[in-house]
């Protein structure tokens, strides 16, 4: 005989099974456990339009799919456009292209399901317009004369003006820096539950890695935070001005990878993603906006991606022994067996 077992959750339950006895045979009882995790979901999809234009935000809406997990909007790469998302809007500081990456979170029967989405932004250049009347006098028939005007007007289309990158302190990695005003401060650095916290100039800033699953990556054993390209970074500050923005560069070469408000709390809350085209190395984000008495601040953390830089001088090593001792032996073999052939022949 069979059946079906049906779970209204994720976890284990145990299955008793027993056949009765019969004429020849004892009755037989066998447990079982069984476990259920939870299912796929389908997939939904964007209902919002995916092209734009730089300076008109996008109301992002996603229906469809399975569950009833919350969903949620990450700008997974900025890209060219410098996408940032506030209350549910993507909005694009220039034309350009940006990867959204949208998450439904899992619920007691659906795991979760994440898609990433590009869009594209057109440019929206500012215009100013200027007229120009022009008069012109006609002579008519018995000495009267008539006059005609003629209106002209010129439109004159300037350049977006484009966000100009800040200039670094160069901090170490898992080292931070304040600028307020021009003058700068080096940040205490402390470790809390595998996150970088740095305090300087009345700033908090709170740096860590973020697995797929939303959990911390843990810091090295050095105490540094090392990524990897395409890994999910959080980026959170307090000490910012209420109600203002804050643009988040990153370095080696310049990037800006989102324009952020500010919460009337006076917190900065980013979710990033290390993009696919930097080099391994020493990293430095830049947080650049203005404090509580709105003067010009910034402030500069340093992150390793991919190898640490005493791992990538090891590895040059381990490659560069190797073909030392092949080129060394590639000259001396020869040499050494021309010299045999040489005493031989004497």
């Amino acid at each position: 005989t069979s059946g079906v077992v049906s779970a209204r959750a994720v976890g284990t339950c145990t299955l008793t099974v027993t056949k009765d006895a019969d004429t020849y045979y004892q009755s037989e009882t066998a447990t079982f456990t069984l476990s259920f995790s939870k299912a796929v979901p389908a997939q939904g999809s964007l209902t919002s339009p995916t092209s734009g234009t730089a300076g008109s935000g996008i109301t992002l809406n996603f229906s469809g799919g399975s569950g009833t997990g919350a969903v949620t909007y990450v700008v997974s790469s900025p890209g060219g456009a410098g996408c940032t998302i506030t209350n549910g809007v993507l909005n694009a500081s220039t034309a350009g292209k940006c990867i959204v990456t949208i998450t439904r979170a899992s619920d007691d029967t659906y795991a979760s399901q994440s898609t990433n989405v590009e869009f594209t932004f057109a440019g929206n250049p500012l215009s100013t317009a200027s007229s120009t009347t022009t008069t012109i006098v006609r002579a008519s028939v018995a000495g009267v004369s008539t006059t005609t005007t003629t209106s002209t007007t010129t439109t004159t289309t300037l350049p977006k003006k484009q966000p100009v990158a800040p200039t670094l302190v160069n901090t170490a990695s898992a080292a931070g820096a304040a600028t307020i005003a021009g003058k700068t401060s080096k940040a205490k650095t402390s470790r809390v539950n595998n996150q970088l916290v740095f305090t300087a100039g009345g700033f908090t800033v709170t740096l860590a890695g973020v697995n797929a699953d939303g959990t911390i990556i843990p810091l090295s054993s050095d105490g540094l935070l090392e990524v990897e390209r395409g890994d999910m970074f959080r980026l959170d500050a307090q000490g910012f001005a209420p109600a203002s923005t804050v643009e988040i560069w990153m370095f080696s070469k310049s990037f800006l990878m989102a324009t952020i408000e500010v919460g009337t709390d006076g917190l900065v809350r980013s979710t990033l993603k290390v993009p696919k085209s930097v080099e391994d190395g020493l990293h430095h984000l830049v947080m650049v906006g203005i404090d509580k008495s709105k003067a010009d601040a910034k402030f500069e953390v340093g992150m390793n991606v991919g190898v640490p830089p005493k791992q990538w001088w090891y590895s040059r090593i381990l490659i560069a022994l190797p073909i030392s001792i092949a080129v060394f032996f590639g000259f001396w073999l020869p040499t050494s067996a021309s010299r045999r052939r040489r005493r031989k022949l004497n």
